[in-house]
């Protein structure tokens, strides 16, 4: 960081100092007002900086900010508060990659927010030299503190200080990441949340052979009980466990030598109730020593299953962080523990890979196995973008930091304070006479009693201060805690958590870490600094290695801090130049990174308060003035980490937390020779950025779509990013209560190939994107997506139906279950929602393939009907004549539709009104033009008489018996064929014939003639006659000759229907019959006992269908029962028509 001051009283230090090879290299000055009231000051001056650079996901930039004060020695600086807008930034000579933009870093919301400072970045992709003229408006009543007006300035503009400042920054992006690497020491670690499976016998290593220790032990409780290997889940009694009354307790193995344990279980039985289990996070834990535990696992405590089954152990848990042990024990911090058995196996059970950090993947609550707290969704977790000094604070900054304090606050902010008595060149921190530990910050004056001292960079006592070898590049240390918090306050940053320390350090996820992996993102590679004789311009802006592939300050090599920056060169590449991932410096060594820790007085942090998490550039006398409740100033909040000058290799790691723990500093005060800070800004969303609003297909937020249908959900870019913006897809199940991420889409609109739905309900899905830019990230709008329940199609009778041109074509699908939608869809796409589709006027254009479904406007499994357009050119009404007729078939006719109706059976007469014999069976084929049609009627069951046979119905009824009962005779079959090769074509069965006595007969058929009631007679089919007494291939059966035998006659059919013996019984139908190699459509219906078959209608094309094949009621005994109805027989002929 670098600052100029308008006008100074520094007259012995020079005002364009270097910080980290950022420069503020022209005064900054006040070269005018605008607005109305002259109240915005225009505040000009040159920044540089080199090796800049911005990519799609990360950048670095200039953290801005200005202070400013009146004349006179006592007078306080005060934090300018800038301008929302309005800013310019002008490429000079020299500057490379492009033009540049402002984000605005504030404090507090709406009206009330103030502009504390600007990142200044590139605006597009590039990389270069940094070489502008900037241009800021400052409101000069901003700040209540010290409100200005124009005319205070005075006439030259003169009169008021102004200090402009500049810190490099690099903005860490949003994004997972790994946290943890389950291997350093207290390494963060994921808790073990799943079960695997049994742990075998055969793989089982414990056993009582072994040393085996627990501690509170309940009385007769035998710590070995549980190594038996038996199955004690039976049993309750105390020598089939062991128990554990008080808390803490552990049960411990000793095999002799180290073992490589990968997966553990624990078994307890299902008669023990759940307050026996642990009621906290518990431990699996290993050492060498019996004396220092390694926690190899944190385990929740949902971890612990009851099981009717004992031993072997059922469910395993793996290893997290696995490693040689002698010694391993079970920790529980809570007490009335009952354990049955214990196994462990050093096999890899199911080779699944090793995940052993957390994976980052929200600022949502997170809960930390390492000490069973759960961080609040205020604690940055490093998942959030942010921006981090790409430096530890340097010397030069921390002075410039002290000249714009108040007397007693820099009394505060060193260690060395006696002002009074010092002269120029004493040491503030350590030996007052001699620069400590390469830390050459020095007292050089005070103007007067009460005023503050001024301090300068002077490392190398024999030369003037701020000479080029004086330190002022080298970082900070002799930092405290305190110190940390009053600096970040004052310039309008804040202090990283260890999370955001380690995801500046990571590589983004999937990159998984390294067992003990460095800044680099290598576990190996560390090549330190030897001596100071190993640097080339010690101590100045320009100290770097000789050797170039010396990339860490570490091990006491050195008794003190490098430049900042020293390892990175032209010709080096992260390894070698110690950099993290992001571009980050000295991540490793140098000095430790104060942040705040993860336990209970760290995890207090809060990060994302607008008002309160961010420095508002303003001190108290001691330090910051910044709530506890947002930044916690206790000792026990803060860690160390990434290790020091003096660090040996294991605290170099990334993810070493030795110091993490809330116990490296005595006091907020304590000083260390080792230990430096970098400041932290968490983005805030000032730029407007907004998501853009996503949408369905019909352009709302809500759309049907069907089952396992493609489907789109278009999307408005997001508006007002900075960066590269990324898009996630979420769906949701249960109306919005959780979210899964929708893997692999990415995209600004969303595709989805299908989903289906198998239930029977309406299945509804919520979608919204997300859209992650460097400010933040936002979540759209959401749009509801209905997918109906899709049903199995409807049996349709027929694939095909025909339709006269100009008359009423009516389709109708069978009753679907609950729940369907019933839909008709037309050939040209339109959707009917009902079970009858009605076309009133049938017209060629309405020919086509229909269908039918009960999933509504999705046509789910869909039935389809082919309906062809036809032309009726002629009909012909067939009566019984007794004999075969030839029909008349127009010339121009290409279908003959034929419609058959079959001749009822004979009634009987014993019981009157009591019983009927069967009605005839329909018919409906169509069928082309081929030769020569005859056609047949049935004749009606004849009519019976006590004692007499009945007489044989045309064309072969069955003839019936009577004895006491008289029985009519089975009615003839209706029947068209081609009299050519005497090809049948179609016959609908004739009624079987009835006594009046034991039942109603069997009506013809159909594909099957009826049964009579009581199934005394069955109905013929398409490949038998019926019986008992069988009926035959277009013969019904005839009754027995004996009288005592007296039955009904079979009705005629295709296979004839059955009779039967005994006394008084009714007669099964004959069968019906369709050619389906000459047919190309159709149905053909068995009526129900008397009734004709539904689909007879009143009229047939015309022409009535009276009480044709009707059934007849029984007679009273002793007369002669009534003659069965006859059949009935309509051709209509049609002529197909094509578009």
């Amino acid at each position: 960081m670098c600052k100029v001051f308008l006008l100074t009283i520094l007259l012995l230090i020079s005002l364009l100092g270097v910080a980290n090879n950022i420069k503020i290299s022209t005064e900054a000055k006040v070269t005018g007002f605008t607005g109305p009231a002259r109240d915005t000051a225009i505040v000009e001056f040159n920044l540089s900086w080199d090796n800049s650079w911005r990519d799609d996901f990360n950048w670095d930039a200039a953290w801005v900010f200005l202070k400013y004060k009146k004349r006179g020695l006592t007078a306080e600086w005060h934090h300018a508060y800038l301008a929302k807008e309005g800013h310019t930034a002008t490429p000079l000579a020299g500057n490379e990659g492009g033009e540049y933009m402002f984000m605005s870093g504030e404090v507090g919301s709406g009206a009330a927010a103030k502009v504390t400072g600007l990142y200044l970045l590139r605006d597009n992709l590039g990389e270069g030299k940094v070489n502008a003229h900037l241009t800021l408006k400052w409101p000069i009543q901003s700040n209540s503190k010290l409100s200005l007006s124009a005319s205070d300035f005075g006439t030259h503009l003169d009169s008021i200080y102004v200090a402009a400042y500049a810190v490099e920054m690099v903005y860490v992006p949003y994004g997972e990441y790994i946290l943890g690497d389950g291997y350093s020491c207290n390494s963060f670690l994921v808790k073990e949340t799943e079960f695997y499976g049994v742990i075998p016998q055969e793989s089982d290593i414990v056993t009582t052979s072994y040393t085996i220790t627990a501690n509170n032990s309940a009385e007769g409780s035998i710590p070995s009980n549980i190594a038996k290997r038996v199955n004690y889940a039976p049993y309750r009694p105390s020598v089939n466990s062991w128990y554990a009354g008080a808390s803490p307790s552990w049960w411990s193995i000793d095999f002799g030598s180290p073992r490589r344990v990968l997966f553990f279980g624990i078994s307890v039985s299902t008669s023990y109730p759940s307050s026996y289990n642990p009621q906290a996070t518990w431990r699996f834990e290993g050492s060498n020593d019996k004396t220092n535990w390694t926690v190899l696992s944190y385990i929740d405590r949902s971890l612990w299953k009851a099981e009717n089954i004992s031993y072997p152990v059922q469910h395993s848990v793996k290893v997290t962080n696995p490693g040689s042990y002698r010694y391993y024990r079970f920790y529980f911090p809570s007490s009335n523990i009952i354990i049955q058995n214990i196994a462990m196996t050093e096999e890899n059970l199911f080779s699944v890979s090793e995940t052993r950090g957390i994976k980052v993947s929200s600022e949502n609550p997170l809960s930390m196995a390492n000490n069973d707290l759960t961080l609040p969704a205020t604690y940055p977790k490093g998942y959030q973008g942010y921006y981090l000094m790409k430096y530890e604070v340097s010397q030069e900054q921390y002075v410039e930091f002290l000249n714009s304090l108040t007397l007693v606050q820099q009394k505060n902010r060193v260690a060395n304070t006696d002002f009074g008595n010092m002269v120029k060149g004493d040491y503030v921190f350590g030996d007052l006479k001699r620069p400590n530990c390469r830390n050459g910050i020095a007292f050089l004056m005070t103007k007067g009693t009460g005023t503050p001292a001024v301090f300068g960079n002077n490392l190398n006592p024999n030369n003037k201060f701020y000479s080029e070898d004086d330190g002022q590049t080298l970082a900070c240390n002799y930092l405290s805690p305190a110190d940390m918090l009053a600096y970040c306050d004052w310039s309008g940053l804040r202090p990283m958590s260890e999370l955001e320390y380690e995801k500046a350090c990571r590589r983004p996820y999937p990159q998984i870490p390294d067992k003990g992996e460095f800044a680099w993102n290598s576990n190996s590679g560390v090549n330190k600094v030897r001596s100071e004789n190993d640097l080339n311009a010690g101590k100045t802006e320009r100290e770097t290695p000789y050797d170039y592939k010396m990339n860490v300050n570490a091990g006491g090599r050195i008794n003190g801090p490098l430049r900042n920056g020293a390892f990175a060169t032209s010709r080096t590449n992260q390894l070698e130049a110690g950099a993290t991932y992001w571009g980050l410096m000295e991540m490793s060594g140098n000095l430790w990174e104060m942040c705040y820790n993860t336990v209970a007085a760290g995890a207090k942090f809060i990060a994302t308060n607008e008002t309160y998490s961010h420095g508002d550039g303003y001190l108290t006398t001691a330090g910051t003035d910044i709530s506890a409740s947002y930044w916690p100033n206790t000792v026990g909040a803060f860690a160390v980490r990434g290790g020091s000058f003096a660090s040996g290799d294991t605290l170099l790691r990334t993810s070493d937390r030795t110091h993490a723990l809330g116990n490296y500093f005595a006091a907020m005060t304590t000083r260390d020779s080792s230990v430096g800070f970098r400041g932290a800004r968490s983005i805030l969303n000032t730029t407007g950025f907004t998501p853009g609003r996503i949408y369905c297909e019909n352009a709302l937020e809500q759309d049907t779509v069907c089952s396992e249908v493609a489907f789109t959900i278009g999307g408005l870019p997001a508006e007002k990013t900075i960066g590269k913006t990324i898009y996630t897809w979420y769906i949701s199940e249960n109306n919005g209560t959780t979210w899964t991420v929708l893997e692999g889409s990415n995209a600004q609109t969303l595709v989805n190939n299908g989903i289906k739905n198998a239930t029977t309900s309406p299945k509804t899905l919520l979608f919204k994107r997300k859209a992650m830019c460097a400010v933040g990230e936002l979540f759209s709008n959401s749009v509801k997506i209905v997918i109906p329940a899709i049903f199995d199609a409807p049996a349709l009778e027929d694939a095909a139906a025909i339709a006269i041109v100009g008359k009423t074509l009516t389709l109708t699908m069978p009753t679907g279950p609950s729940g369907a939608l019933y839909v008709w869809t037309h050939p040209n796409g339109t959707k009917t929602l009902s079970t009858t589709l009605t076309i009133p006027s049938f017209s060629l254009d309405d020919g086509g393939v229909y269908y039918a479904s009960y999933s509504g406007e999705c046509d789910g499994n869909k039935k389809a009907i082919e309906i062809y357009p036809y032309e009726e050119v002629g009909k012909q009404l067939f009566l019984y004549k007794g004999s075969e007729e030839t029909a008349s078939v127009p010339a121009v006719a290409t279908h003959v539709r034929a419609y058959l109706i079959g001749a009822s059976g004979g009634g009987g007469a014993w019981n009157a009104n009591s019983y009927y014999s069967g009605a005839g069976g329909f018919t409906d084929v169509l069928f082309p033009v081929g030769g020569q049609v005859g056609v047949i009627v049935g004749q009606g069951g004849p009519s019976g008489m006590s004692y007499t046979r009945s007489a044989a119905a045309y064309p072969n009824g069955g003839v019936g018996q009577g004895g006491d009962v008289s029985a009519g005779g089975g009615g003839g079959r209706s029947q068209v064929r081609f009299v050519s090769g005497n090809n049948l074509i179609a016959i609908a069965g004739g009624g079987g014939g009835n006594t009046g006595y034991a039942g109603t007969s069997g009506a013809g058929g159909g594909l099957s003639g009826q049964n009579s009631t009581s199934n005394y007679s069955t109905g013929g089919t398409q490949t038998a006659g019926g019986g008992p007494r069988k009926g035959g291939y277009l013969q019904g059966a005839h009754a027995n000759t004996n009288t005592s035998d007296d039955c009904g006659g079979g009705g005629d059919g295709y296979y004839g229907g059955g009779t039967t013996t005994g006394d008084g019984k009714p007669a099964g139908g004959g069968s019906g019959y369709i050619n389906r190699q000459i047919c190309i459509m159709g149905k053909t219906y068995t009526g129900n006992y008397q009734n004709r078959p539904t689909q007879v209608g009143s009229t047939i094309v015309g022409y009535s269908t009276g009480n044709y094949g009707v059934g007849v009621i029984s007679l009273a005994s002793g007369r002669a029962s009534t003659p069965g109805n006859n059949g009935m027989v309509v051709l209509q002929y049609l002529k197909r028509l094509t578009k």
